[in-house]
C-alpha cells in the first residue's frame, strides 16, 4: 500500500509539472504569436514582447530584425512608387503642352479652304488628336488620385466604332500595304460599355498586329454577338505567340523575344488591353491563328 501511494504522488506531481510547464510555454509563446498576427495583417506598428526562456527571447528578437526589415523595404518601394508617380505626371504635362497647339493648328486649318481628300485627312487627324488628349487626361487623373478612373458606360454602335478605329489606323495600314478584312456577326449591333477603354483596347491590339506582319500582310477581325458574348477576334498572319510570350506577355513593359520584334514596340499593348478589357468585365484569350498561322487575340466580354 505504501508502494502504489508513493507512485499516486509521483504521478499527481508529474502531472502538475507538466501542467505549470505548458502554461509557461504558452506565457512565452504569446509574444510570438502576436507577432506573427501583426505580420500576417500587414501591420508593422507594434512591439514585439520578451520571453523569460532565451531560446524563446533569440525568435523575438529575429521577429523585430524581420519587422524592421519589412518596414524599411515597404517605405523604400512606397517612396519608388511616389517618384515615379511624379515623374510620370510632369512628362503627362510635358506631352499636354504641345498637344494643345496641334488641336489649335488643326482647328484653325479647318476653317480654310480644304479639298474633300485633305478635309478627310484633317478629321482623321482630329479625331486621333481627340483621343490622345483624352488617354492623356486619364493618365493625369490617373496619377493625381492614385487609383481607377470611374467607367463611363453608354450605348455604343459596335459598327460605328469599329470603324472609327480602322480609319484613325487606316494611314499606317496603307503604309505596310496590309490587308484588312472585318467581319461583323451581329445580332445587335448596339451594346452597353465604356466605348473609350473599348476603344483603346481594340486600338492596342490591331497597333500590336500591324506592328508585326510583314509588308503585304493580313489582318482579320471578326466581330460576334449573341445574347451571352460579345467576342472580338483579331488574327494576323505575322511570326505569331511563342511559349515564352504566352506566358509573359500580360507583364507590364515586356518586350516579347524574336518571335514577335518590331519597331516603336515598349511591351505596352497587351497590359493595356487587358487591363481596359477587365475594366469592362471581360478577359482576352490569346492562341494561335488557325487561318492565318499567326497571332489570334479574342476579346470576350459577357453581356
Amino acid at each position: 500500500m505504501i508502494l502504489v501511494g508513493i507512485i499516486i504522488i509521483l504521478v499527481i506531481t508529474v502531472v502538475m509539472s507538466v501542467k505549470r510547464f505548458s502554461h509557461m510555454i504558452r506565457l512565452n509563446l504569446s509574444p510570438i504569436t502576436r507577432a506573427v498576427k501583426h505580420i500576417q495583417d500587414n501591420d508593422l506598428n507594434f512591439t514585439v514582447g520578451t520571453s523569460t526562456i532565451t531560446e524563446f527571447d533569440d525568435v523575438l528578437v529575429s521577429f523585430t530584425e524581420l519587422k524592421e526589415s519589412l518596414r524599411g523595404a515597404l517605405e523604400e518601394r512606397w517612396q519608388s512608387e511616389e517618384n515615379h508617380r511624379s515623374q510620370l505626371t510632369a512628362l503627362v504635362h510635358d506631352v499636354k503642352t504641345p498637344l494643345t497647339g496641334v488641336i489649335g493648328w488643326g482647328e484653325l486649318l479647318s476653317e480654310t479652304e480644304l479639298t474633300v481628300e485633305q478635309s478627310v485627312y484633317l478629321k482623321n487627324l482630329q479625331a486621333s488628336t481627340e483621343a490622345i488628349e483624352q488617354l492623356v487626361n486619364t493618365l493625369m487623373q490617373v496619377t493625381r488620385e492614385a487609383k481607377e478612373i470611374e467607367l463611363s458606360i453608354s450605348q455604343v454602335n459596335l459598327v460605328e466604332l469599329i470603324d472609327d478605329i480602322k480609319q484613325n489606323l487606316m494611314p499606317v495600314i496603307k503604309v505596310k500595304k496590309i490587308s484588312f478584312d472585318t467581319t461583323f456577326e451581329l445580332d445587335d449591333g448596339q451594346i452597353s460599355l465604356d466605348p473609350f477603354l473599348l476603344t483603346q483596347a481594340l486600338t492596342s491590339i490591331i497597333s500590336n498586329a500591324i506592328d508585326f506582319v510583314s509588308l503585304n500582310g493580313t489582318i482579320k477581325l471578326v466581330i460576334h454577338r449573341d445574347k451571352q458574348e460579345l467576342n472580338l477576334i483579331i488574327e494576323d498572319d505575322g511570326p505569331g505567340f511563342s511559349s515564352e510570350l504566352l506566358e509573359k506577355a500580360f507583364t507590364t513593359s515586356y518586350m516579347g523575344d524574336s518571335s514577335r520584334s518590331g519597331m516603336n514596340h515598349f511591351g505596352m499593348g497587351l497590359t493595356i488591353a487587358k487591363r481596359n478589357v477587365e475594366r469592362c468585365g471581360g478577359e482576352i484569350t490569346l492562341g494561335k491563328s488557325s487561318a492565318l498561322g499567326g497571332a489570334s487575340v479574342m476579346i470576350t466580354i459577357p453581356q
